[in-house]
């Protein structure tokens, strides 16, 4: 078997899609024998980290400027390749991440997109300096061998005038299947006693709240939401301007999700862009229906069949209160996806270590 070193590069383990992914994904690599290494920008940390994974921070905040940065890190990824053998596979994950790997060239590099680069830049309209960012870290792909987590943000890219990349290949987010199935089952005591919905996601205006809260308010039924989020404080303040603060429940982070989203009704998903829907698969798993709005990338890949049943407008706050209220009401016969058996986290490892020969 083929050993390659494989080094990740995301800005933090702040509690995102994205980073728990990787973790996922390393994971996997190093039960599969390969030499592992997470680089961090921020050494901030939400998620418990894998035994036995290297975990280096850069430690970003120390320099002032992009070409600062970049000066240290080049020795700084040269010195873990001299300690532990020649990198196979650098994968960048996120802006950040992607404007500083982009300067040093790395043959073995390629760039992981989470999410539509239009629809991103555009939630940044109202704050010029963070849209110049964005923009600058989506320029940066130019050139670049980029994998996509699905057709959809494959798809957006190649119509896309921020950056023309030398290559595009869709590699969909892998899923530890038997570890999340055994983590639903995990006993969990806060748990609420009654029927409720969920939602899972950060507090960020793609996630787009006011849209849940709002269609929570329009349901004829009284259940309850419980809201899995960080920013607690944000969330509630949203959710006291529709009127619904009394029916949502905020257990804030949650290390193990899965015991919430196995025992809710549904999983309900408000956001206006995705790049994969990543919650909606792991609800698919632990066997909880699920309802979405139906953003260009992602749920629409995620919810074929029977399941495109469940997806409504991108902002419908009354066809999304009617499904919440179905959902509420009937007892429903769990439809499965094809896509569970494209994201089983083995052959998603398989597929990013084809990339290194």
């Amino acid at each position: 078997m083929l050993i390659v070193h494989v080094v990740v590069v995301i800005d933090s383990l702040a509690g995102g899609g994205a980073e728990k992914v990787m973790l996922t994904l390393l994971q996997t690599l190093q039960q599969q024998g390969q030499v592992c290494t997470l680089i961090l920008l921020d050494n901030a940390r939400d998620y418990t980290i894998p035994d036995n994974l290297d975990v280096r921070c850069f430690n970003a905040k120390k320099y002032w400027t992009l070409k600062q940065k970049a000066k240290a890190f080049k020795p700084f990824v040269e010195a873990i390749s001299q300690e532990k053998g020649e990198i196979g596979l650098l994968l960048s994950n996120l802006d950040k991440s992607n404007r500083l790997v982009s300067t040093i060239n790395h043959p073995k590099s390629y760039y992981v997109v989470h999410n539509s680069v239009t629809d991103a830049l555009k939630t940044r309209r109202k704050h010029p300096v963070a849209w110049l960012r964005m923009r600058r870290a989506i320029q940066s792909l130019t050139a670049k061998r980029i994998i996509a987590v699905s057709h959809g943000v494959k798809e957006g890219l190649a119509a896309s005038t921020l950056a023309y990349p030398a290559s595009v290949t869709t590699i969909y987010n892998p899923v530890n299947i038997d570890e999340v199935k055994a983590l639903a089952n995990a006993k969990q005591g806060s748990l609420p006693s009654k029927p409720y919905l969920i939602h899972v996601g950060r507090v960020a205006k793609q996630k787009r709240h006011d849209v849940l809260f709002e269609a929570l308010s329009k349901t004829q039924t009284d259940i309850d939401l419980v809201c899995l989020c960080r920013n607690v404080k944000k969330a509630r303040r949203i959710a006291q301007r529709y009127g619904v603060e009394d029916r949502v429940i905020f257990p804030s982070f949650q290390q193990n999700p899965y015991p919430w989203i196995k025992q809710a009704k549904a999983l309900v998903l408000s956001s206006d862009f995705e790049g994969f829907a990543m919650v909606l698969v792991e609800s698919l798993v632990c066997e909880t229906p699920v309802i979405s709005t139906d953003c260009n990338y992602g749920p629409r890949e995620i919810l074929t069949g029977p399941l495109a049943q469940k997806l409504v407008p991108v902002g419908d706050v009354n066809q999304l209160a009617a499904q919440m209220d179905i959902a509420a009401s009937d007892a429903q016969a769990f439809v499965d996806s094809p896509i569970l058996s494209c994201i089983e986290a083995q052959n998603v490892a398989r597929q990013y270590l084809a990339l290194a020969q």
